[in-house]
């Protein structure tokens, strides 16, 4: 320690020295100017203060932030004292407003640290739907799942076609998508997208649209577009015979088929009735049985006489000469007429209004077989009002015989028509047996009727071949004058021949006023016919016609002629089943037989309604 003496004092100079200090140390930092205070006005100021980073020389060594240099952190701090804050610590970060962890790149910020509701990761295609961002599954939802610019990309899909009828087939351009546009189908074909009833395998029917889509107008498939009632007895031959008949006095009527094929062992042939209500079902076993017989050919001729509510049953193959059964609507037998020496009686049945002008209606039976001044040669019994029992050569009270040994005449036979308008029924005989080409024969009615075959009106000859007259008929007005024509089926030359009703004496197919042909595959063409009923027309059958499946035809307009050809409406039977052999039409109904249907020969009644 020195000691100074000064005026005879003695002093401790560095006890001095602190004194002044603290006398002179302005800003208390303990260090004045003259200690080497390099400004004793900051306190934070003076040699050997801790040296920050501020930009000041905090420990007065006269360098600036010396030793204060350290590893910038994202603290808003100048760590390394270089004079920025948090610098080299930036991230861009994006605003990703829908939470699935990748942002908007559109909206981004650059920061050190992560701003709220910001994310490291952009490219978020739609940030306000979680479901889409990069890497995410690609759904069948027709967005950009996973970010990649593609929509609904490598996912299966399936080709689809516009399907405005909602009826499961579609027409159009395809379209291949993942998923299911709306009004669309997986199949196309169809050819009228405006009906729901109208695509490829639809039921066809009747009404002028071709609704299956085929590319024909109204080709039905029997077995497919048609409701068929099929027989259940082997050899039955079902549909042999038809008839419309209101049995029931209901307003509509029934449909009366017969099963001629069985009258051996257990099964008889029967004659059935299928009410009005149930011809929509196809289902034989709600038929009502008219009649039943252990004779074969039972209903090979029947016939509705409607003013007395009863069904004819013809049964040419009865022992002796044949018969002809009378039964009510409930199948009740009440009455028999029967044939003598074997001539075959009910091979034909005829109602017709007065045809002998006696004034009473009469009913016309064919004896095809009946003998008289030749064998085979045949008979037309006329019988007045319908007796209920008896011998019917007794009940007659007019007799047509044939002409010639196996002419068969009376074989076939329709009335109901007055073709010279004179007031009386007429009378169309036909016989496809006759010679070697056939025959029919016309009878005007009244009291001059004729008695033998060669006194006929007219005469129709065929040709070798044609069996001309195996279908005959009164009831049809082709050129719509009002008054009936006369229809003959000429089925060996394919065709059915209309005559004026003003045709006299012996003319062939050449003196037909129109000719109606069958199509090339249609053997057998006309061989039943009937009109059009509500729906107009003529209705003609082939039955062996397509390979013998046979094919029924609608001609709807008789004026120009033609044919099968023109057919407004065609219906196929099925396989072998000679649809066509039999045809009746009331109203919108029309029942068509087809004697074959089945392999065992069981038969069948084909139903449709017109629209």
């Amino acid at each position: 320690m020195l000691l100074l003496v000064a005026a005879g004092c003695l002093i401790n100079t560095e006890l001095y020295k602190e004194r002044l200090a603290a006398v002179t140390d302005d800003d208390g930092d303990g260090v004045n100017d003259d200690q080497g205070d390099c400004d004793d006005v900051d306190a934070d100021r003076y040699p050997g203060a801790v040296e920050l980073c501020d930009g000041i020389d905090n420990d007065c060594n006269d360098v600036v932030d010396d030793g204060t240099y350290e590893a910038e952190v994202c603290d808003g701090v100048d760590n390394d004292c270089d004079g920025a804050t948090d610098e080299d610590l930036a991230t861009t970060w994006f605003l990703d407003g829908d939470g699935d962890g990748y942002g908007n790149d559109a909206r981004s910020t650059e920061d050190c640290a992560q701003p709220s509701g910001h994310v490291a990761e952009g490219a978020d295609c739609d940030d306000g739907d979680a479901g889409l961002y990069p890497g995410a599954e690609e759904l069948c939802d027709e967005l950009d799942n996973d970010c990649d610019g593609s929509t609904d990309e490598d996912l299966p899909t399936s080709t689809w076609y516009t399907d405005a009828d909602g009826d499961g087939y579609g027409t159009g351009d395809p379209v291949d998508t993942c998923a299911e546009p709306d009004d669309v189908a997986t199949v196309d074909g169809d050819c009228d997208d405006a009906a729901a009833d109208s695509y490829p395998g639809a039921l066809e029917t009747i009404d002028g649209r071709d609704q299956d889509c085929s590319g024909t107008v109204d080709d039905l498939l029997a077995e497919a577009d048609a409701v068929v009632f099929t027989g259940t007895v082997t050899d039955g031959r079902l549909g042999s015979a038809l008839l419309w008949a209101d049995l029931d006095a209901d307003g509509r009527d029934d449909l009366v088929v017969s099963a001629p094929g069985r009258g051996i062992g257990a099964d008889p042939c029967s004659v059935l009735a299928i009410d009005a209500g149930d011809l929509a079902s196809g289902d034989l076993s709600l038929a009502t049985p008219l009649y039943e017989s252990a004779y074969t050919d039972c209903g090979t001729a029947i016939a509705w006489v409607e003013a007395e509510g009863v069904v004819l049953v013809g049964e040419p193959r009865e022992e002796g000469g044949g018969q002809v059964s009378i039964v009510d609507d409930e199948g009740a037998l009440v009455g028999a007429l029967a044939g003598d020496s074997s001539a075959d009686v009910g091979s034909s049945i005829a109602v017709g209004q007065d045809m002998t002008g006696d004034g009473i209606d009469d009913l016309a039976l064919g004896g095809p077989s009946r003998a008289v001044s030749y064998s085979r040669e045949g008979v037309v019994y006329l019988l007045p009002g319908l007796p209920t029992s008896g011998d019917v050569d007794a009940a007659a009270d007019h007799e047509i015989r044939g002409d010639a040994s196996g002419a068969r005449f009376g074989l076939r036979l329709a009335s109901g028509g007055d073709v010279n308008a004179d007031g009386y029924d007429d009378l169309l005989v036909g016989s496809e047996e006759y010679g070697d080409g056939g025959r029919a024969w016309l009878f005007l009615g009244g009291a001059s009727l004729p008695s033998t075959a060669p006194e006929a009106d007219a005469v129709f000859e065929g040709v070798s071949g044609d069996q001309l007259g195996l279908s005959v008929g009164l009831d049809v007005d082709s050129d719509a004058d009002g008054w009936p024509e006369i229809a003959i089926a000429s089925p060996g030359s394919s065709a059915l021949l209309l005559f004026s009703g003003a045709t006299r004496g012996t003319v062939t197919a050449a003196d037909a006023s129109s000719r109606l042909s069958g199509a090339a595959s249609d053997d057998y063409f006309g061989v039943a016919h009937s009109p059009g009923g509500s729906a107009g027309g003529l209705v003609l059958g082939a039955r062996d016609g397509d390979g013998r499946d046979g094919r029924v035809y609608w001609i709807a307009d008789l004026s120009s002629g033609g044919g099968a050809s023109d057919a407004a409406a065609t219906v196929a039977g099925g396989s072998s089943s000679r649809l066509g052999g039999a045809l009746a039409v009331s109203g919108t109904w029309w029942a068509m037989g087809a004697a074959q249907w089945g392999s065992l020969d069981e038969g069948a009644a084909v139903v449709i309604e017109v629209e």
